[in-house]
């Protein structure tokens, strides 16, 4: 999922960052100053190979949680592929069907659909997906220009797209747009 982080936020983050550094560096500076002042040089060895077990140790248990957050993060897109592709292709549904003369899609048929999709994500969509939604939901269609209507579809796009972990850089909503609309330009 994704977090929004707010300036005062990220302000305090670093100086709790600094801080922890900061006693980390007291810590370790008083440590070697003790173990200088030790004569035998079998408790240097002793406190060096502790040292060395806890590093490996806390390097194993990091390792491990960011495996586990990260299958997590995979489980979670898994999920959400299928949902997000069934509801690409019930609205490429309704912007097609009767251009290649298919069956259009019933006013119930749509809102059912629609509907599953909504239960679907406040369970697996992001929150950028879920205002992308929402905007493209209570749209003014009626009263909306061609090119206000696609780009509301455009964002919806790229909203899937970040939720699935794809990089939107340099991609434009419009560019999306023309990869099944020949006339963007204009």
């Amino acid at each position: 999922m994704e977090n929004q982080a707010t300036p005062k936020g990220v302000f305090i983050g670093i100086v709790a960052l600094c801080a922890i550094l900061l006693a980390l560096y007291f810590f370790l500076a008083a440590l070697l100053d003790k173990l200088n002042e030790i004569n035998s040089d079998l408790i240097k060895t002793l406190v060096g190979a502790t040292i060395a077990a806890v590093g490996a140790a806390i390097t194993i248990v990091l390792g491990k949680a960011w495996e586990l957050k990260t299958k997590i993060k995979q489980e979670i897109r898994e999920k959400k592929i299928p949902i997000y592709e069934e509801q690409l292709h019930t609205i490429f549904k309704v912007l097609f069907d009767d251009k290649i003369g298919r069956t259009k899609l019933s006013e119930k048929e749509l809102l059912e659909k629609f509907a599953e999709f909504s239960e679907k994500l406040v369970i697996w969509g992001s929150p950028t997906t879920i205002r992308a939604w929402n905007e493209f939901r209570e749209f003014n269609w009626e009263g909306a220009t061609p090119e206000n209507a696609l780009q509301a579809f455009g964002k919806f796009m790229i909203a899937l797209r970040k939720d699935l972990g794809n990089s939107n850089a340099g991609v434009a909503p419009t560019d999306l747009l023309r990869l099944f609309i020949n006339d963007i330009p204009k």
